[in-house]
C-alpha cells in the first residue's frame, strides 16, 4: 500500500519574496520520501528565514542574463529533445559565496549537471542579513528552465 505524503522541502520553505522563488508541495510515496530525507539530511542548519534574503547583484533580471550567457544546452539532451525545469538549491554564505549546490528537482542527468556546473560558477551574491544587519548564511532556490528553440521544418526539394 502506497502512502501519500505532502512534504514541503525545507529549502523551499526558507525562501520567499522573490519572483523566481516558489514554495512547492510535492506528493511522494514512502520510497521517494526516504530518498529525499537522505538527500536533504544535511540541510538542517539554521539560516536566515524572514530577514533580508540574499540577492544577486543587479537583481533577478541580472541573474537571468548571467544564466543565459553561461548556460550551455547539453548536446545529448538537445539531440533527444529533452527539456524541463531543474530546481537547484545552494547556500549563499555570509561572504556572498555560493556553496553546497544540490539538485532539488531533477529532469535529466545532463540538464542537472549543467545546472549545478553553472551555479557553482555564480559570482558573489549580496548576503542575507538579520534584523541587526549582520550577514547570515541562507539557502537560495533557483529554478533553471531548459527549453529548446522550436524546430523549423524546411520543405524538401523535389
Amino acid at each position: 500500500m502506497k502512502k501519500t505524503l505532502l512534504l514541503l522541502l525545507p529549502c523551499m520553505a526558507l525562501l520567499t519574496g522573490n519572483a523566481v522563488h516558489a514554495q512547492q508541495v510535492v506528493t511522494m510515496n514512502d520510497d521517494e520520501v526516504q530518498q529525499h530525507k537522505s538527500r536533504f539530511a544535511d540541510l538542517k542548519k539554521t539560516f536566515a528565514t524572514d530577514e533580508a534574503l540574499p540577492q544577486f547583484p543587479g537583481g533577478d533580471a541580472a541573474l537571468m542574463r548571467w544564466l543565459r550567457d553561461h548556460l550551455r544546452y547539453p548536446k545529448t539532451a538537445a539531440q533527444f529533445g529533452i527539456e524541463g525545469r531543474v530546481v537547484v538549491v545552494f547556500v549563499v554564505g555570509t561572504d556572498g559565496k555560493v556553496s553546497e549546490v544540490k539538485v532539488a528537482k531533477s529532469v535529466d542527468n545532463d540538464l542537472d549537471q549543467e545546472a549545478v556546473r553553472v551555479c557553482k560558477m555564480l559570482p558573489k551574491f549580496i548576503p542575507a542579513h538579520d534584523k541587526s544587519g549582520k550577514p547570515v548564511a541562507a539557502w537560495y532556490t533557483l529554478p533553471i528552465t531548459f527549453k529548446l528553440p522550436p524546430r523549423q521544418i524546411t520543405p524538401s526539394g523535389n
